[in-house]
């Protein structure tokens, strides 16, 4: 076997709908912490989310890409750390399916539904 025969593995927990993931259901998700090496955050996969806008880079070195997502009328905001690399080849408008840590974001008062970003593909 030579490195390209390997293929990276993203096991999903569930394949949901992003309209399906509302502030309940990551409060459910929420009573399987504490998380760690025996017990994963639950990973999701929502597909054919369509980029509302072109990705953002954030952070001090710009390594890490904020997305907005809609899917059925909502849209959610996503982050995905270290992301900038694989990021490059996305474009506002673009549907992608996207594997996922739900999660709320609490921020100057105002909590948020978002995904916490593994990997994205093109739908």
């Amino acid at each position: 076997l030579v490195t390209d025969d390997y293929v990276a593995e993203i096991v999903c927990d569930a394949e949901v709908a992003l309209t399906d993931v509302t502030a309940h259901v990551i409060s459910q998700i929420d009573k399987f912490e504490p998380y760690g090496k025996g017990n994963p955050k639950p990973v999701l996969v929502s597909r054919n989310c369509r980029l509302v806008e072109a990705p953002r880079l954030v952070g001090d070195k710009k390594s890490h890409v904020q997305l907005r997502l809609e899917y059925g009328g909502a849209v959610r905001k996503a982050i995905w750390f270290s992301g900038a690399e694989k990021a490059k080849p996305l474009a506002e408008g673009q549907l992608v399916d996207i594997c996922y840590t739900p999660s709320l974001n609490e921020w100057m008062g105002t909590v948020e539904i978002q995904a916490e970003i593994v990997d994205v593909k093109q739908s």
